[in-house]
């Protein structure tokens, strides 16, 4: 074949390609009247409150949003029902579908008609019907996704009869009651090969999967929250290290010990939370991210971790059995993001140079047992948005260097033993929303540059020596009145143990949530600021143990959201304000040990809270629920008894007078006005006169029927009598 010939084929196949496309884009789909109809009786069992589905009308389906037809055949290949805000969004409850009517919300069993069907997603919507087995019909589906829905009921072989193209499955549900069973037998062998396996908070235990052997194409594995208590198989590390990528067996009761080596194929995120996993620390290469906290691991930490883990991003080994200390090398994973080694048995110092971890944004190695000094080195962490060093046996003073991590939200060094004072420079990082300095030796005043941190919402200086007054200008933190951004809720929050309500509380996932300011156990002095009555959504105040003066600020009621007031063991005086029974929220209150006087107020959430300790040590209070009455009770009390008897003779002698006007004024009313008036009389006398022959036809006519009644009832009785005879 010369050259112009094949030049003058390859210009008839452009020419015929372009053809086609240009046709093709000018016909239009047409929508199989079969899978339509599926598709309209799946609507008729939705609500669809923001209407998602308005489209769903006329008969060309393929246009219809969330449908994806081919382009040839017409086949509606694709479903996409998901939400279009996510689950913490404003718009998601009122654009989420629901189900009703017969279907409840589950998909028709006509389902396995739409033949040609190749994804179906429902992830999102709150459908709590059973799973059609139809859906093993659909031959072509690669994509099935029913996460976090409420399906209930049995999933079975049947359900993936004929799905050999099936490529992504996952199925979880929000219901806390596991209502859906994934229940394949020990020795199925599925027909499909997948890549991507997502198992959440449904039952598919008590047994590990075996199934899974046999799909070698997998990268992810998903297996959280679905009720597996046994051992893993013994196939099961060494194919990890051949096929995933990311690896989830978390809150589940699996047992046994984990490999001592082990390198994956690729670069793996593995979560092995909350399981029952024992022995030393895995030595695993190419993992990115390595979840095994709420295990029962003891040992020590690596100490060449940086060699062995060298591409690791987020590292948490929290609320395990590890002991030793934190290995110097830990501090060479330059790309690490996350560290999070708390509720250990972790000793010694933390190691001397941070400097490498650039890209370090969370440093919790609370609950340990670590000591010496906080090295100057974290100040030039200059991605730190959380450090927690709690609960340990640091010393010396707050490092200067550390006003350099101007992003920190979470600045929390409580329960150790540091001294020196509180840092004016700490107003300078404005991005903290909580700071938690209690239980040290700290013995400065209280600067007031700690009121430039206006998105503050947690201040917590307990039970440390602070001197001075409390500053007024803390009525400025309006981070007590407004709601925490929403990029901080879904953040690591760590944990924080704060006294709420007359005890210690211990926070974690909601500790972006709680607004408190808590100065207790220190040598302040002067009045509580009634700038603070300004805070309108905090929840604990406590300023007890402390040497302040004066009265209790008169609003102390404007702080609706209160739930906690602890006064106590001051020099307080005055009388307690009555606004105070106007905090609806208040369950603790303590004012016990001051100079109050007066009666204790009524009324409202006060009367609930009946326990005299509360009010105890103020020998000038009185009134329920202490035993000392107030004199005004007293003198109340017996004038009303001397009362009593006189009152209730004068009660008497008004409800006869009562009755007697009333039927002089009636009388009067009518006989009068008639003796008075003579045509008042005649039209009173004619209408009793007509009224009166009314009444006589009426009884006559009556009279009359029934008579004539009863005379045909009688002859019908003789005509009966005369025929029988």
């Amino acid at each position: 074949m010369d050259k112009k010939s094949i030049l003058f084929q390859l210009a008839f196949l452009q020419f015929l390609s372009g053809f086609l496309t240009f046709n093709s884009m000018n016909v239009q789909i047409r929508c199989l009247q079969i899978e339509r109809k599926v598709l309209l009786d799946f609507k008729q069992g939705l609500t669809d409150p923001s209407g998602r589905l308005s489209s769903w009308v006329g008969e060309e389906c393929c246009q219809w949003d969330g449908l994806t037809c081919n382009n040839l055949t017409g086949h509606v290949i694709k479903l996409d029902l998901r939400n279009p805000f996510q689950s913490d969004e404003a718009g998601h409850q009122e654009s989420a579908l629901r189900g009703q009517n017969r279907f409840w919300g589950s998909l028709p069993e006509t389902i396995g008609s739409l033949s040609s069907l190749e994804a179906i997603s429902m992830f999102g919507n709150p459908t709590n019907g059973s799973i059609p087995e139809s859906m093993g019909q659909l031959s072509k589906l690669i994509v099935m996704n029913f996460g976090q829905t409420l399906w209930k009921g049995t999933i079975s072989e049947r359900h993936f009869l004929n799905l050999t193209r099936l490529e992504n499955l996952e199925i979880s549900s929000t219901s806390l009651k596991k209502s859906l069973n994934f229940n394949v037998g020990s020795q199925w062998n599925p027909p499909f090969k997948l890549k991507s396996i997502i198992l959440a908070h449904i039952q598919a235990g008590p047994m590990f999967p075996e199934w899974v052997q046999t799909q070698n194409d997998l990268t992810r594995l998903f297996l959280n929250d679905i009720e597996i208590s046994s051992t893993l198989p013994d196939w099961f590390w060494s194919w990890c290290s051949q096929h995933i990528d990311d690896l989830d067996l978390a809150h589940n009761q699996i047992r046994g010990t984990l490999p001592r080596s082990l390198h994956f194929h690729y670069e793996a995120n593995v979560y092995l939370i909350s399981n029952q996993f024992r022995g030393p620390l895995p030595m695993w290469s190419n993992v990115r991210r390595l979840y095994l906290w709420g295990n029962s691991f003891s040992g020590l930490i690596p100490e060449n971790i940086s060699e062995i883990m060298p591409k690791l991003r987020d590292l948490d080994l929290s609320e395990n059995c590890l002991s030793g200390g934190i290995p110097p090398s830990i501090v060479n994973l330059r790309h690490l993001n996350t560290l999070v080694l708390s509720f250990n048995h972790l000793s010694g110092e933390l190691p001397a140079d941070w400097s490498q971890l650039q890209h370090l944004q969370v440093l919790d190695v609370s609950n340990n047992n670590l000591s010496g000094t906080i090295p100057s080195s974290i100040g030039f962490l200059h991605s730190l948005q959380l450090l927690s060093l709690s609960n340990n046996k640091f010393t010396g003073k707050i490092p200067l260097s550390l006003q350099n991590c101007t992003g920190l939200w979470n600045f929390d060094l409580s329960e150790n033993r540091l001294s020196g004072s509180i840092p004016a420079w700490m107003g300078n990082i404005t991005s903290l929303l909580i700071l938690h300095l209690r239980s040290n030796f700290l013995s400065s005043e209280l600067p007031t540059q700690l009121c430039h941190l206006l998105k503050l919402h947690v201040l917590d200086l307990a039970d440390n020596n602070l001197l001075g007054w409390i500053p007024q200008c803390l009525g400025n933190l309006s981070g007590m009145i407004s709601d925490v951004p929403p990029e901080f809720v879904h953040l690591y929050q760590g944990h924080a143990t704060l006294v709420a309500k007359g005890r210690e509380l211990e926070y974690s996932s909601t500790l972006s949530l709680v607004k408190t300011i808590d100065l207790s156990a220190n040598n302040l002095t002067g009045k509580v600021p009634e700038e603070i009555t300004g805070l309108l959504r905090l929840g604990t105040l406590n300023l007890s143990m402390n040497h302040l003066t004066g009265r209790i600020p008169p609003m102390i009621g404007s702080l609706r959201w209160l739930e906690t007031l602890d006064l106590s063991k001051n020099q307080l005086s005055g009388t307690i304000p009555s606004s105070l029974s106007m905090i609806s929220s208040l369950s603790h209150l303590n004012l016990s040990y001051n100079n109050l006087t007066g009666k204790i107020p009524l009324g409202n959430q006060l009367q609930t809270l009946n326990d005299p300790s509360i009010y105890e040590g103020n020998p000038g209070l009185c009134g329920d629920p202490l035993k000392t009455k107030c004199p005004e009770d007293d003198t109340s009390s017996e004038s009303s008894e001397e009362g009593n008897g006189e009152n209730e003779r004068f009660d008497i002698l008004w409800f006869y007078f009562g009755v007697a006007s009333g039927f002089i004024v009636g009388f009067w009313a009518v006989c009068g006005a008639m003796l008075l008036n003579k045509s008042w009389r005649q039209k009173y006398f004619k209408f009793i006169d007509e009224r009166k022959d009314k009444a006589c036809v009426f009884i006559a006519v009556t009279l009359a029927h029934w008579q004539g009644r009863m005379k045909s009832i009688r002859n019908r009785d003789r005509q009966a009598t005369f025929s029988t005879t």
